[in-house]
């Protein structure tokens, strides 16, 4: 997840990870990376834990529409489409 957070802020950034705890890892930036701030990545990592917050979310509410019969078309596509 940190790793997704990095390339969200910097989709060039090249980088290596050691540790899987953001606050206890090492982040060693490569080929002329600008680093980016802990603080910086926490904040992307909180927001992508918002955006799979609500994708799931959606997810239950058309599985719940699913179930009684109330979904459209529409949804059926947008519903497949999340569970690949």
């Amino acid at each position: 997840m940190i790793e997704q957070a990095i390339l969200k802020i910097n989709s060039n950034a090249v980088f290596i990870i050691r540790g899987n705890n953001l606050d206890t890892c090492t982040i060693e930036w490569l080929e002329g990376t600008t680093p980016i701030l802990k603080a910086d990545i926490q904040t992307k990592l909180e927001e992508l834990q918002v955006e799979y917050d609500v994708k799931v979310q959606h997810v239950a509410t058309l599985e719940a529409k699913l179930a009684d019969d109330s979904i459209t078309f529409t949804e059926v596509k947008e519903l497949m489409r999340f569970r690949g």
